[in-house]
């Protein structure tokens, strides 16, 4: 099998992204004034937004499960939830983009 490099996939995953995107999908939303109080795993974190707290689902981020009840820890799950702590600690100011979608099936906000 021939070797394909991490940017090379990195690059074409982006150009896919890019190419998925339709022309006429509404502007994105900005919510201003969030910040993260805790992260919950690699794809997931608690943020306050204004006075409220929000569960955020990280839009194109797919870690492995963690947290899910009734699921096993999945392998690099922990791993990828302590990556996402190292980037996003408690009190880190974000600005949350979200798209056409607000919500998932879960009730978490999609930015």
């Amino acid at each position: 099998m021939p070797h394909i490099s991490v940017r090379r996939i990195g690059l074409a995953v982006v150009f896919l992204a890019s190419a998925c995107r339709s022309t006429d999908a509404p502007a994105t939303v900005l919510v201003p004034n969030a910040s993260v109080v805790r992260v919950v795993d690699g794809d997931t974190i608690h943020a306050r937004i204004d006075e409220r707290e929000e569960t955020i689902r990280l839009i194109g981020i797919d870690t492995p499960e963690t947290v899910k009840p009734n699921t096993p820890v999945q392998c690099f799950g922990e791993r990828a939830s302590e990556q996402t702590k190292s980037l996003l600690p408690a009190r880190t100011a974000v600005r949350l983009e979200r798209d056409a979608e607000a919500r998932d099936d879960y009730g978490r906000l999609l930015a």
